[in-house]
């Protein structure tokens, strides 16, 4: 079974006149396991890029990968970055266990607890 979580690097909020800033930092994942933080992304074109990384349980770089996707939403380039993720992972027999880091909690939301057949984005879960 996948995995997902969600956490924010660097997030910085205003809330009324109250500048608040919080940061997280990178935790390796148990020994054995790699860890894949991905990202999606979407001009105000609406064009869609995604990317991740991908590190051993000592931090130390697997691979890295970057998509142009064209045109969609910021949901479907977050599964999509995950999908690439994965077919890196699988098609490089890297490993088989992976922790899946997203800071898109409703992407992480769909990969663990999955959604229905008329769901727009059922074949990406």
């Amino acid at each position: 079974m996948i995995s997902a979580t969600t956490y924010g690097l660097n997030q910085q909020s205003q809330v009324g006149e109250v500048n608040y800033s919080s940061r997280l930092n990178w935790m390796k994942p148990p020994e054995g396991i790699l860890k894949l933080n991905c990202d999606g992304a979407v001009s105000r074109e609406n064009m869609a890029s995604c990317g991740g990384v991908i590190r051993d349980s000592d931090g130390r770089f697997v691979v890295a990968f970057t998509g142009k996707l064209g045109m969609c939403s910021i949901l479907k380039s977050e599964l999509w970055a995950i999908l690439h993720g994965l077919r890196i992972l699988v098609n490089r027999n890297l490993g088989r266990q992976v922790i899946i880091e997203s800071d898109s909690s409703t992407t992480v939301r769909l990969v663990n607890e999955g959604c229905f057949g008329s769901h727009p984005y059922f074949d990406l879960v």
